[in-house]
């Protein structure tokens, strides 16, 4: 049983999303570590009590464990996918550490290059908040 003092939630690196094509240019690493550290910091201008971790994970599962060893309520696990030199996609999805529920994913288009991505996670914060406050109903992890 987890007992968390307080509500925080964590912030993972974005993942690289593989769009199955041989000539798709990924993300970098220190991109994909600045879009988490921009998410968290917009979640915090929201109200909402997040902070990033400079950890990657592409599963429940995993976030779900790196956000009880960082004594996190909720947990965000995100990925970036650069599917033409123009054409990015930013996903996320949050988990209750407690119960391993998972909402989400919730998606954001983008045309633009990687300063278009990272300007617009505003709009993904958005979608997020309620997850991340408790008010979406959070449908239970496939494992």
């Amino acid at each position: 049983m987890l007992t968390l003092l307080a509500m925080l939630v964590g912030v993972l690196n974005f993942a690289p999303g593989d769009t199955g094509l041989p000539y798709s240019v990924l993300p970098t690493a220190a991109e994909l570590g600045a879009l988490g550290d921009r998410l968290a910091h917009d979640l915090r201008a929201s109200g909402a009590p997040a902070r990033h971790i400079d950890r990657t994970c592409d599963d429940a599962g995993c976030a779900r464990r790196i956000g009880a060893a960082q004594h996190c309520s909720r947990v965000i696990f995100s990925s970036a996918t650069r599917h033409m030199a123009m054409i990015w996609t930013a996903e996320a999805q949050v988990v209750d550490v407690a119960s391993g529920r998972v909402s989400g994913p919730y998606d954001i288009g983008y045309k633009g290059d990687y300063a278009a991505i990272a300007a617009g996670l505003d709009d993904l914060a958005s979608a997020l908040a309620p997850a991340v406050r408790g008010g979406a109903a959070l449908a239970r992890v496939k494992q």
